[in-house]
């Protein structure tokens, strides 16, 4: 009976011993899976802070495109208009100066026929 005793003693022993490694080894996976979750949201956050970076640069970069548009289309614009007041000048010109020929020949013709050549 002793011998049982100290055999069931020996098996208690042995099942805490068990038990004590199988919480030891449970805290470490549990501790290791906890660390690796850490990582991996850590590297999402990452990734995910980059993601929100490129698109941000995407962002002014189309916006400084745009305004960049905008400059040479106003850029287009005062150069047509530019264009535009010099053709209308030129023609002004010349409409000033077939309106003194016609005038001048007017004159001519009245002054001729005054004298009756006409």
């Amino acid at each position: 009976m002793p011998d049982d005793i100290s055999k069931l003693r020996e098996d208690l022993n042995q099942h805490k011993v068990d038990d004590a490694r199988f919480e030891a080894s449970t805290a470490a996976y549990i501790k290791n899976a906890a660390e690796d979750i850490r990582d991996i949201t850590g590297r999402f956050t990452k990734a995910n802070d980059a993601q929100l970076l490129a698109m941000k640069g995407l962002t002014d970069g189309l916006a400084a495109e745009r305004e960049q548009r905008k400059v040479e289309l106003v850029k287009e614009a005062t150069a047509r208009e530019v264009e535009d007041t010099r053709l209308k000048g030129r023609i002004d010109g010349y409409a000033k100066v077939v309106g003194g020929i016609a005038f001048f020949l007017g004159v001519a013709a009245t002054i001729l026929r005054l004298v009756g050549m006409i």
